[in-house]
């Protein structure tokens, strides 16, 4: 190329960006800054012999820095010419090698050139390595046209932290704009995303939430993917421009000096059949303090407008007309005031929904044995509806209108069934011969319908076997469960009676009885034993193993009887006796005939039982009174027992030995009166024999109390006469 045509290169490509600009520089290209001249880097500086080749290996970069420069040979670039070099384009290089002594370089595009005619054109970069960039400071737009990737940009703009303007083309790979991480968030920057036509492939992109919260001093984006204005702060002195984007939110754009957002295309509006018009509601959302649309706005002159309700139109005449799921009408909307610019147009597209199709499961006598099924969909497209299973019954009548296509009418489609009979289930409790051992039970359900049945818990047997059929569904045939026991032979359970060392203390009882019959053991009462310990299985049930129940005493040690033997005054009269046994046996004690004393007093607790506390039982008796002797000087007449005789005194004749019976005195005079003869028991009643004769002690008594009161008698009768 020559020095000319590098010129009207640069001339004819300000030409193209300043007719994009419009009222507002759009291009970040376009953006400089002023500044004093910056320094070569001291690590660029060598001899001056050294060859451009040595340090600016790339033929085409050299040539674009040529032309740029406007120099008639490549080997008059020199590191210090570089300073010069303020924009670069035309660059069809495969490596940016030498740019980074470009210190003054601010504008920089890379896959785009201008022919030999003038006209712009594009192709795919394939650089690879940007660092020769990220040394320069003043570098603040740069334009890209090729297949970069996020990860690639990511790492170029992480390292350019001056760019303001970032122009982007011709790219078939990239999907977001998640590189712009790498740029600080609060560092104002103008974007222009495009493709298509001569700017070569689409533009890809259909994930922009990168832009969300960011500075943006303008967005140009040629895009049908994008349908939403970022959430990002618009510097208002520039412009937000967008082409061929499905946009329909324009309410954050209100303070922007040009808004221009055409041939944008909005689609699946949607729309429903109200009475004899389908409605949809305007989607355009406009700034708060912008004039409502007016029906003048839209350009379908079949189409109706409620600029109160700001709802779109038709009749359902005009629905039928055009006979399509589908309506669109196109809008244009404008809006000046001082000496801003708000335009807006493209095409709303409506999605028209049919009245919905009901779908209803019924018997033959019409009543609902399912949930109905609501089919919705778009004007004049296809329906199907389906059958469904219906536990207990078989489908009879499919409907002629199970297919379709949705109209501006509701419709019912019908699926009519009829019952199925269901056989019972039998649920049978056997033993291992077959036999049966129980009743059996009988279940019933709708066809279809899950039943469960159980095992019993059968007294004597033990469930061997669960039939794989114990749970399931009713069917048309009859079925039968079978559970299958084992007869249990019950062992018997021996009651044991043990003391402390665990040596019997009294029979053992041997309890039988049906398996899983419950059994009872029962303690016994003991003669001189106390139960300490009822064993946890007192009771319980009859199994297969033999069981022993343990009931444990503790030997009570019994204390003595101590029988005493004492006056009024509680004086013993008489060595008291000690009676001894075992705890729990009876006892019995005596009264003791005391010469010269009467019993006046037998204890209550004169029988009873040895316990484990000493026992006193106490006889309490009162001393005969002795009458004073005879004062008659007449002798007692001994020569005869007739009338008028007398008695001669006796001493009393008591033994005080014997444990017998005790005598009292006899009388001596008239006066006396003759006391009686009682014999007492006691618990150790004595016969004594006398020491000379042999005779027994108590027949000599007898006797000389018979002869006393003989003599007695007699005296008596004499005296009278």
């Amino acid at each position: 190329m020559t020095k000319r045509r590098g010129k009207t290169s640069i001339i004819g490509m300000v030409a193209v960006w300043t007719g994009m600009s419009l009222l507002a520089p759009l291009h970040p290209i376009a953006l400089t800054t002023s500044g004093e001249d910056a320094q070569i880097p001291t690590r660029a500086v060598a001899a001056t012999s050294e060859e451009v080749q040595d340090w600016m290996p790339d033929a085409k970069l050299r040539q674009s820095v040529q032309l740029a420069l406007g120099l008639a040979d490549e080997n008059e670039i020199t590191k210090e010419s570089m300073r010069q070099l303020t924009t670069l384009e035309n660059i069809n290089a495969s490596s940016l090698t030498g740019l980074e002594y470009a210190v003054n370089l601010r504008s920089v595009d890379i896959g785009f050139y201008t022919d030999f005619e003038g006209k712009p054109a594009v192709y795919k970069s394939t650089i690879t390595d940007f660092s020769p960039l990220y040394g320069l400071h003043n570098l603040r737009g740069i334009g890209l046209s090729g297949d970069f990737s996020s990860a690639l940009l990511g790492e170029l703009f992480s390292h350019v932290s001056t760019i303001t303007g970032i122009y982007m083309y011709n790219n078939a790979v990239l999907q977001d704009l998640n590189w712009m991480a790498g740029i600080p968030s609060n560092h104002t920057i103008a974007l222009t995303l495009q493709g298509g036509g001569f700017y070569g492939d689409e533009v890809q992109v259909t994930d922009f939430s990168g832009l969300d919260n960011r500075s943006l001093s303008g967005i140009v984006i040629y895009s049908s993917t994008i349908k939403k204005i970022p959430t990002s702060t618009f510097n208002p002195e520039h412009s937000v421009r967008l082409f061929h984007g499905q946009v329909s939110d324009y309410s954050r754009l209100g303070n922007m000096k040009l808004v221009d957002i055409s041939a944008q295309d909005i689609r699946h509006v949607p729309a429903k059949i109200v009475g004899d018009r389908v409605v949809a509601k305007n989607p355009i959302q406009l700034p708060e303090s912008f004039p409502a649309m007016k029906a003048g706005h839209f350009r379908n002159y079949f189409n109706s407008f409620d600029e109160v309700k700001q709802e779109l139109s038709i009749s359902i005449e005009r629905l039928l007309y055009i006979n399509q799921p589908h309506f669109t009408d196109t809008f244009g909307y404008s809006y000046l005031r001082d000496g801003k610019t708000f335009n807006a147009g493209g095409a709303i597209s409506m999605d028209i929904e049919g009245l919905p199709v009901t779908v209803r499961y019924t018997d033959t006598e019409g009543t609902s044995i399912h949930a109905d099924t609501t089919l919705t969909g778009l004007f004049t497209e296809p329906y199907t509806s389906t059958a469904v299973s219906v536990p207990g019954y078989t489908l009879k009548t499919s409907p002629a209108n199970a297919t379709g296509t949705y109209s501006e009418k509701a419709q019912t489609v019908t699926y009519v069934y009829e019952k199925i009979a269901t056989g019972p289930v039998t649920v049978q409790y056997v033993d291992e011969h077959g036999v049966s051992i129980a009743p059996t039970e009988v279940l019933s359900g709708d066809f279809g319908k899950a039943y469960t049945s159980k095992a019993q818990h059968i007294a004597g047997y033990v469930l061997i076997e669960t039939p794989t059929n114990a749970t399931g569904v009713f069917t048309e045939q009859a079925q039968t469960v079978t559970y299958v026991y084992h007869k249990q032979t019950a062992q018997p359970v021996t009651v044991q009676y043990v003391d402390e060392s665990g040596a019997s203390i009294a029979s053992q009882e041997v309890l039988t009885g049906e398996f899983g019959q419950p059994y009872t053991s029962k303690g016994k009462k003991l003669t001189g034993y106390v139960l300490t310990e009822t064993p946890a299985n007192a009771t319980g049930v009859f199994t297969e193993q033999a069981q022993t129940v343990i009931y444990v005493y503790h030997k009570q040690t019994a204390q003595p009887v101590t029988v005493q033997y004492v006056d009024e005054s509680g004086t013993a009269i008489a060595p008291q006796d000690i009676l001894t046994g075992n705890f729990g046996q009876s006892y019995t004690s005596k009264a003791k005939v005391l010469s010269g004393y009467v019993l006046t007093e037998t204890p209550t607790n004169a029988t009873g039982v040895f316990t484990d506390q000493a026992q006193t039982v106490r006889y309490r008796y009162q001393k005969i009174a002795v009458p004073a002797p005879d004062t008659d000087p007449s002798p007692p007449d001994t020569s005869t027992n007739g009338p008028g005789g007398s008695i001669t005194k006796q001493p009393s004749t008591t033994d005080t030995n014997s444990k017998g019976t005790t005598l009292a005195p006899s009388a001596t005079t008239q006066r006396q009166a003759i006391p009686p003869v009682s014999e007492v028991p006691v618990a150790k009643k004595a016969i004594e024999t006398l020491p000379s004769t042999g005779d027994k002690n108590a027949s000599s008594g007898i006797l000389v109390a018979g002869i006393s009161s003989l003599l007695a008698g007699v005296w008596l009768l004499r005296r009278r006469s």
